[in-house]
């Protein structure tokens, strides 16, 4: 009898726990879904991203070198970039952002609302740089992925021209 009475308070004891741990995980997740920290501590909204892109270094490397990883970015609703670079020693560098010009917005806005999301992953190598580039509505879910090389393709390239960082 007391067997029992035991064994069915651990077994309550250690579904409340797991329920417990659920209601935190969603809880947490929830909160850190809802900004990204950006440098000195600036909370940007999540919801505000429609775009990020990163291009890698898929070629063949030398891992004690300082060597070029990936060029990464972050498009704003409002048009503002944030892009930095990674390198395999000294990490990432800090971060620049700029905004786009209005013309360039309705631009990068259309691409992604049309040609964009045709374009399927092209994955016919192993070296060079390859993209990744992802497209969300306001409510940061994923629109469209596309995984490989953007050469040869207009609107992929057009998509890094747009994005590509000012002349310093």
């Amino acid at each position: 009898m007391k067997k029992r009475l035991i064994i069915k308070i651990i077994s309550i004891l250690m579904i409340i726990t797991l329920l417990g741990g659920i209601v935190f995980w969603v809880v947490d997740g929830n909160e850190k879904n809802s900004k990204a920290q950006g440098k000195g501590g600036t909370g940007i909204e999540r919801t505000s991203v429609i775009f990020t892109a990163s291009q890698s270094n898929w070629g063949c490397m030398d891992g004690s070198t300082d060597y070029w990883q990936s060029s990464n970015w972050t498009v704003h609703c409002d048009g503002t970039v944030e892009y930095y670079k990674y390198y395999n020693l000294s990490g990432a560098t800090e971060v620049v952002i700029w905004k786009l010009s209005e013309e360039d917005l309705n631009r990068f806005e259309k691409i992604l609302d049309g040609g964009f999301k045709l374009c399927m992953d092209d994955m016919d190598g192993c070296d060079g740089t390859g993209w990744e580039m992802i497209s969300y509505d306001e409510t940061y879910k994923k629109i469209h992925e596309f995984d490989g090389y953007i050469y040869g393709n207009p609107v992929l390239e057009e998509i890094a021209e747009i994005i590509s960082p000012p002349e310093s």
